[in-house]
């Protein structure tokens, strides 16, 4: 199982970098790689942005991905970049930086499951998600990134979080007022 993390985007609305979020002390990115950590066997972190900067925070041994067309690309770009490489059929964790990071119970629940899996929250999709690294990888779009998707697993895990997308300065204050 390998982790990864989404981390590329211009963070604009945010207006500053999501992945440098301060939270406990530690990098808002930092605490998705310590989330992963014991449920995979190693973490790739896709930057853009800013890459730099973020990758100096980041802990020993995350394999570090760049996109450097972030500013033209999509997120399925930025996914097809940090699956680029991979073992054909390898399950991945994906999470974008952008939503909390998942609890051990989620992640062990995830990984668990065989194939692909979306979890849900009241019958919507949340995240993180597992999918299988494929030949096609290097050419993922939203198009065949959708079909990947609407074929997976889906499983009730609850976790209200996985429906969390912190994007705003408003988002972000909401969330940490939550989970102080």
């Amino acid at each position: 199982m390998i982790g990864l993390v989404l981390a590329a985007g211009g963070s604009t609305r945010m207006g500053r970098p999501k992945s440098l979020l301060s939270w406990e002390g530690r990098p808002w990115l930092c605490h998705h790689v310590q989330a992963l950590r014991p449920h995979v066997d190693r973490v790739r972190v896709v930057l853009g942005a800013r890459a730099e900067q973020i990758a100096a925070v980041l802990p020993e041994g995350v394999e570090v991905v760049l996109n450097v067309e972030w500013q033209q690309t999509d997120m399925a770009a930025s996914l097809a970049l940090g699956l680029f490489g991979l073992p054909a059929k390898a399950r991945v964790l994906v999470t974008p930086v952008d939503v909390p990071p998942a609890p051990a119970r989620v992640l062990a629940a995830l990984i668990a499951q065989p194939g692909a899996i979306v979890p849900t929250v009241d019958g919507c999709d949340a995240h993180p998600v597992v999918i299988l690294a494929g030949p096609s990888r290097a050419a993922l779009t939203h198009h065949t990134l959708r079909e990947v998707l609407t074929s997976a697993t889906r499983i009730e895990l609850g976790w209200r979080e996985g429906l969390c997308n912190i994007n705003t300065p408003e988002d972000w204050e909401r969330w940490r007022e939550r989970n102080a």
